[in-house]
């Protein structure tokens, strides 16, 4: 696996469509934001694609830089982060297939690979991560503060600041690097991943409120419902932290998260500490993810319905091992 097409087509092109993955996470963000910094100091002009819920958490490194650039043919897309086409909304979709030329850097492992030139690294414990190799090693990019800060970003959200298992020793060698310039890392342990808000302290007494365990304690879910955060003035953004909560709790192995986002619609975020296979789970259900963390959606289906759908498969991913 190499750089080779990918290099190629940032080489023969000026204007490029970065398009991270829809309501994107921080390394999503990073990574665009590492990548759109890095075209400019190539002379290269680019715009990054934002769809859907836009974390909160981020939004001091986020920078409007990269919004405005009118999109004109022709283009190169570039994919972020992004596991499968279906997660575009409709005018992605359109960016991307009438671009001259795409490319996808990804490190999901249910990537199959849908654009020209496809990096797909999912050893890797970021999208970052390998932004990294590739802008520094490949592109020969000059890395300073602002661009470290990005990748450095990337890596901390998707590592949940290196404590998650798929943290190597190639990421913390990463991290390493990216510290020369600078970077405080209390700042993003802190501000981006452990701060927070009033709101998000509402939401988590509700989340905690609805917690409920099943098979001897290995499986934990919660849930939170359109009309609670609209009652109480919140956001799903606010959250979108409680995530990973579930499954944090002691002898737990698969912790579920569901966001009622509608009367049609229920996001389901998974979780698992060792053994169980989330990303499987999420793809019979059309999402995908991580073996270690995945989502899916469930249509048309109540609160109590979708959880029972989803715990049945859980259940039997438990009794394979």
């Amino acid at each position: 696996m190499s750089f080779d097409k990918i290099k190629k087509i940032i080489d023969q092109n000026d204007t490029f469509a970065i398009i991270p993955h829809k309501n994107p996470d921080g390394d999503a963000i990073g990574s665009s934001l590492a990548l759109a910094y890095a075209l400019k100091k190539l002379g290269k002009k680019s715009k990054i694609l934002v769809s859907g819920d836009f974390p909160k958490n981020l939004n001091d490194i986020w920078t409007d830089e990269f919004e405005h650039l009118d999109i004109k043919e022709p283009y190169a897309a570039i994919v972020l982060d992004c596991a499968s086409f279906d997660r575009f909304d409709e005018n992605e979709k359109e960016i991307f297939i009438n671009a001259k030329d795409t490319a996808l850097i990804d490190h999901h492992v249910t990537n199959e690979g849908f654009a020209d030139a496809n990096y797909i690294d999912a050893k890797s414990a970021a999208t970052g991560e390998i932004m990294y190799d590739f802008l520094h090693n490949e592109l020969k990019v000059e890395f300073d503060l602002q661009l470290a800060k990005y990748i450095y970003c990337a890596l901390v959200c998707d590592t949940g600041s290196f404590k998650y298992s798929n943290t190597t020793s190639k990421t913390l060698l990463v991290a390493s690097k990216l510290l020369e310039y600078g970077i405080d890392p209390s700042y993003f342990s802190q501000k981006i991943l452990d701060q927070r808000s009033k709101k998000q302290i509402i939401a988590m007494k509700e989340c905690i409120n609805n917690l409920s365990f099943y098979f001897d304690g290995k499986v934990c879910v919660s849930y939170i419902t359109y009309d609670f955060v609209e009652k109480n003035g919140l956001d799903f953004d606010d959250t979108d932290f409680f995530v990973s909560f579930p499954r944090d709790i002691e002898n737990v192995e698969v912790g579920i998260y569901l966001k009622v986002r509608s009367e049609n619609e229920i996001k389901v975020s998974l979780r698992s500490n060792s053994y169980v296979d989330v990303s499987s789970i999420a793809n019979e259900f059309g999402g995908g993810g991580h073996i270690r963390a995945a989502g899916c959606s469930i249509l048309d289906k109540s609160v109590d319905d979708a959880i029972k759908i989803i715990l049945e498969k859980v259940e039997k991913a438990i009794n394979e091992r």
